[in-house]
């Protein structure tokens, strides 16, 4: 969104407001492609778009104070109901996202959009734990926070405002986000719709709400209202050291350099398709992602050709060179126009004309090349030949830079699986699957949005974003 667009969006709230109308509005920009279409006049009070933080963290906090008091069995059925109703809008609310940040692929983005309503946990991550005996009874209680500031990314926009308005209402909490600018037209409507479903569900309006015009000053103010009692951060690492001057309590997830490794026992063919299908998820934008590679050199050939057979297509010295020109800045800088795009974009600029099929770059480099310093956040992949697994561990455990964020490893030996995990000690880690595993995706175990590895709370989920309250009755209520 330009600065017109944004203007645009703010001068219909300014006319809806002066008309007497809702406090919301279309969110659309004013090109064909991004704009979306205006609510309906049924549904623009329970939109949650306000042209001031002020108005969207006061009707925040008029939403919490009516939908705490829906008992926990209704919650349920609620964020279920929301759940479900979602499905129909996973596939435009990806293709909105790719016109509004020009970044990723929408087929990964609507896969991401469906993982975040499959797999966010609900109210059953909340259940009260009770210990009895016979002097009574204690109970642990999650209540909610309250009203929860969100700071929402560009690179997943949709799908983390999808987990972020399951998983912390499950918990009984309501939302104030303030999106990246640059992601503002299909974050506004993926809230819009959220909350007719929540309405729809029988919640009070705006369980989620937001300005329309985000900007860093927004972010600020929404840092530092007194009416905000949490903060989550899901950025660089600017956006997190702001958010912790704040005074609050923030939960932050920061950058990543995710390492993998492949040793001389590994399955080549299974890690090259998991590796391709990892280091290429959405052109390689999401902090999880493969982002260099470290490959015992007794089997680097072999992986290699694997990884082509999965889809990848190997610079040759040349072309690695003229891609370092292109991708990195004279002052050694990631450039930001080729973040998230397709590797044939990135491979034309070259002069390179791949086939459609190539979905990832290789780059054989040494260590200290800015593609393996950099986290790139796109599908560009270094590979680095290392003497011997201890030498792997070593570099990679360098390249991650001490973010502590995620590692995957292809390994047939458990020892070896063992001593790198303990080596990375990150908060996301996969031993013979690509990095999406790590969030549930064709794995086990439930999805986050919002990894908060510096703050360490890890895959965030509902009970991440509760108080604890606890109850004791002493000597009584007891049957044993």
């Amino acid at each position: 969104m330009d600065s017109n667009q944004i203007d645009q969006v703010v001068e219909r709230v300014l006319q809806q407001l002066r008309g007497g109308g809702a406090s919301a509005v279309n969110s659309g920009a004013s090109s064909a492609s991004q704009t979306t279409p205006p609510p309906s006049a049924s549904t623009t009070e329970q939109s949650g778009l306000f042209a001031t933080v002020d108005e969207a963290v006061a009707a925040s906090r008029k939403a919490f104070s009516e939908f705490s008091t829906i008992p926990l069995h209704d919650r349920s059925r609620i964020i279920e109901e929301v759940r479900r109703a979602m499905y129909p809008h996973c596939r435009r609310l990806a293709e909105l996202a790719v016109s509004d940040t020009g970044l990723g692929r929408i087929e990964d983005k609507v896969k991401k959009n469906q993982l975040a309503l499959d797999k966010s946990l609900g109210v059953e991550d909340v259940q009260t734990e009770c210990d009895t005996g016979s002097r009574g009874l204690t109970m642990e209680q999650l209540v909610p926070f309250g009203v929860i500031g969100s700071i929402t990314p560009t690179t997943n926009p949709t799908s983390t405002i999808l987990n972020h308005l399951l998983i912390m209402p499950a918990a009984g909490n309501t939302v104030v986000f303030n999106f990246h600018p640059n992601a503002a037209v299909c974050c506004a409507e993926t809230v819009r719709l959220m909350n007719e479903a929540f309405v729809a569900a029988g919640a009070p309006p705006n369980i989620g709400t937001a300005s329309v015009k985000p900007t860093i000053r927004s972010a600020i103010e929404v840092m530092e209202h007194p009416d905000i009692d949490l903060l989550v951060v899901t950025g660089g690492s600017a956006v997190v050291e702001r958010a912790m001057k704040s005074g609050k309590r923030v939960l932050a997830a920061g950058p990543g350099n995710p390492p993998v490794v492949v040793d001389e026992t590994a399955d080549l063919g299974l890690a090259g398709r998991e590796i391709v299908t990892g280091a290429s998820l959405d052109n390689n934008v999401l902090c999880i992602c493969e982002k260099e590679l470290f490959v015992v050199e007794s089997v680097a050939d072999r992986l290699v050709a694997n990884l082509q057979k999965s889809g990848a297509y190997l610079a040759s010295k040349i072309e690695t060179e003229a891609l370092e020109k292109l991708l990195i800045t004279p002052d050694h800088h990631v450039q930001k126009d080729f973040i998230g795009k397709d590797a044939t974009v990135i491979l034309s600029k070259i002069g390179v004309q791949a086939p459609s099929s190539i979905q990832l770059i290789l780059c054989e480099v040494d260590f200290e090349h800015p593609f393996v310093q950099h986290e790139m956040l796109m599908p560009v992949l270094p590979v680095v030949r290392v003497r011997d697994f201890d030498e792997a561990v070593d570099f990679a455990v360098k390249a991650e830079h001490g973010f502590h964020h995620t590692a995957t490893i292809f390994s047939r030996d458990v020892n070896r699986i063992t001593k790198y995990a303990r080596a990375m000690n990150v908060s996301l880690f996969a031993a013979n699957a690509n990095c999406g595993a790590t969030l549930g995706y064709l794995a086990e175990g439930c999805t986050a949005l919002t990894i908060a590895g510096p703050t360490g709370e890890g895959v965030t989920r509902p009970r991440t974003f509760v108080k604890k309250r606890r109850v004791v009755i002493k000597d009584a209520l007891s049957l044993l």
